[in-house]
């Protein structure tokens, strides 16, 4: 029984209402004592019992060695005080929680990786509420990692919808920090990750948060002034809200309907959603909403110059704002009374509004937030691309181990059979396996060359010698570029193949970051006009090692060169021919930096379709004659179309 209750808890609130109902009179022994006082905890509407049983299951479950038990009663004690607001006594118990959940414990009906994922969606939301995006989307990655591990679908989800947002504050005009490039770099990122999440939300059948979704990215689309596809999404999530009933993401379709009427100056129909959002806020408790509704019916009643019911609006807002702690909505209800004071005549209280709005406004983030919010992303990248390369080896070995098993088997056929066909059969079967075992290898050393480790050093290096020069910006340009280039690679390594413009546009990027440390390196590219570079396909970062080298060997002791990659179309190849005028094909410096890179882009080559019996593929030239020096690579390529 206690068992089956566990399993409704958080899933079904009827069935674990009725379930606690029938644990009341049971006489259980001490250990699922405490599991029936965590669920009492659960069904029971009083905040003080819930804070009492939760706090008598932490103590019972902590005797008896179920720490998977008391992390969970420490959760659902923190997401007490979360609901009132209460936020830091509501992550000191989140921090509680995943230190018990680190913990062995042996028969506890709790699943400590799903709790532990949900426990930090929980710390995300917070964190963003607190306009702590840093550690929000910090929060949201840790539960991401374990969500997929697991397959945790609709913890998936929320991580998803909780990044989204954090990135969404982080480009909203608000939080005035970063350039516009940075600020669309994050709105790209809300709204990449938000599109997933209403796909995700649609595939596993989540109407609440499919509303959530469409009505988020109905917002997006408003603050782009797309007002016909913000309309659009905004009218999809209010059918699904109505549908299902959803008070409290109703009054947030309200509040962006309010806007997007307030954008087309039709004003009447602004302040109808406006006020309507704000009931819905108030009922359903979203006291944020409210404080924020406050100012948008504000902003419209300065609008029509009803001055005084503008600053009762902002008086209340201001109030509200300060009580839960959320400095940017202060620092735009000071940014209205100071408007509102300088409409009015009274330029001595606006330079003082004007003054605790620049307050409120300095304390929302900061350059160092931004930094770690990037230096987050990439190790995410990175340890998701450290996975793969496991599970790459994994399989290889699984292959291995299904030869030899193979040809244990082929000679025992062999033996007792003495079929030819058999032994035919089993030859043909090897032979693909071997292929494929063979490709798996080739993407191996495909994923740890592609950041050459001379390049992340001498990369981190420059980095280091801006900050020691005391150029920060050129160290923070430089870093910018360098983990955008970095996730980048990391993306396009997982596919087989990617279009010529999408690997053009890499390739240009690495060398705009060595042109950095090496200004005098001059880069072009000429492509056939016969060539549809958004159409053909080529296996990514296959150019890239060929310029490294010619920077790095090529160029060395010349500080600067010329590099010409040509493509052009044959009848039956794409000819791409990489061309520089350094140093010359050394052959000793060759055998030690470029073989590997050959091999490799030889092998990667031949694994193409139609490219089995081509025996010319690939060659490298030396230009060192009558004067010239340099080398020239040729790539021939089979023609691959996306469509």
């Amino acid at each position: 029984m206690v068992e089956q209750c566990m399993q409704w808890d958080g899933k079904n609130a009827d069935s674990l209402l009725h379930c606690s109902t029938l644990l009341l009179p049971l006489d259980l022994n001490p250990r699922l004592d405490a599991y029936r006082k965590y669920l009492l905890g659960r069904v029971t509407s009083s905040e003080e019992e819930q804070k009492l049983l939760f706090a008598q299951a932490i103590r019972d479950a902590l005797d008896f060695g179920d720490y998977h038990l008391a992390a969970q009663a420490h959760y659902r004690y923190g997401r007490v005080f979360s609901s009132d607001g209460i936020y830091d006594s509501a992550m000191h118990h989140y921090q509680l929680a995943h230190s018990l959940f680190d913990k062995d414990t042996n028969g506890s009906f709790i699943d400590s990786k799903r709790r532990k994922c949900v426990v930090y969606t929980s710390q995300a939301y917070i964190s963003n509420q607190l306009n702590g995006y840093e550690e929000s989307i910090g929060y949201s990655l840790s539960a991401l990692r374990i969500a997929e591990q697991f397959a945790y679908h609709e913890l998936r989800l929320v991580c998803l919808i909780n990044l989204s947002a954090s990135y969404g504050e982080l480009a909203s005009p608000d939080n005035r920090i970063g350039t516009s490039e940075e600020k669309g770099r994050y709105k790209n990122r809300a709204k990449f990750y938000m599109f997933q999440a209403a796909a995700l939300a649609d595939m596993i059948g989540d109407n609440r948060r499919a509303h959530g979704t469409y009505g988020n990215i109905g917002t997006y689309y408003v603050y782009e002034n797309k007002l016909d596809s913000a309309r659009f999404y905004l009218n999809k999530a209010i059918s699904i809200g109505e549908m299902i009933e959803d008070q409290g993401g109703l009054a947030n379709d309200y509040n962006m309907l309010s806007l997007l009427f307030k954008k087309s100056n039709q004003l009447d129909s602004a302040i109808h959603y406006g006020y309507l959002a704000m009931e819905n806020a108030r009922e359903t408790g979203l006291h944020h909403l409210e404080a924020d509704m406050l100012l948008t019916l504000a902003e419209l009643s300065i609008s029509q110059n009803q001055f005084d019911e503008a600053g009762r609006l902002l008086t209340r807002s201001l109030k509200m704002s300060k009580e839960l702690g959320m400095p940017k909505i202060t620092s735009h209800a000071f940014d209205l009374l100071h408007n509102l004071k300088l409409r009015t005549g009274d330029t001595g209280q606006a330079l003082d509004y004007y003054k605790q709005s620049i307050l409120y406004r300095d304390s929302v983030a900061s350059l160092k937030n931004l930094n770690r919010i990037e230096e987050l992303e990439t190790q995410f990248e990175a340890e998701k691309k450290e996975r793969q390369i496991d599970n790459l080896e994994k399989k290889a070995a699984i292959s291995k181990l299904k030869i030899k098993q193979q040809r244990l088997l082929l000679l025992g056929v062999l033996i007792l059979l003495f079929f030819a066909g058999i032994a035919a059969f089993y030859i043909y079967r090897n032979k693909n396996l071997r292929a494929a075992h063979q490709r798996m290898i080739v993407e191996q050393k495909l994923l740890r060359s592609q950041m050459n480790p001379h390049f992340l050093f001498n990369a981190l290096s420059s980095v280091h010698g801006y900050i020691y020069e005391g150029d920060q910006k050129k160290a923070a340009e430089y870093l910018s570029m360098f983990s955008e280039l970095t996730r980048e690679i990391l993306n396009y390594s997982s596919n087989e193949l990617i279009l010529l413009v999408e690997e053009l546009e890499t390739l240009q990027k690495y060398v705009n970051l060595q042109q950095l440390r090496f200004p005098k390196v001059s880069y072009e590219v000429i492509c056939d006009e016969a060539i549809d570079s958004d159409n053909i396909l080529v296996p990514p970062m296959l150019f890239q090692p060929f310029v490294e080298n010619a920077i790095e060997h090529g160029f060395r002791g010349q500080k600067g060169g010329n590099i010409k990659i040509a493509i052009s179309k044959t009848s039956n190849f794409l000819r791409v021919e990489i061309e520089d005028d350094g140093v010359g094909l050394d052959e000793n410096k060759f055998q030690k930096s470029g073989l590997h890179a050959v091999e490799i882009t030889r092998e990667r080559i031949s694994l193409l379709p139609g490219m089995k019996k081509n025996r010319s593929i690939f060659s490298i030239q030396s230009k060192n004659k009558n004067g010239k020096t340099g080398v020239l690579i040729i790539l021939n390529l089979p023609i691959l179309e996306a469509v």
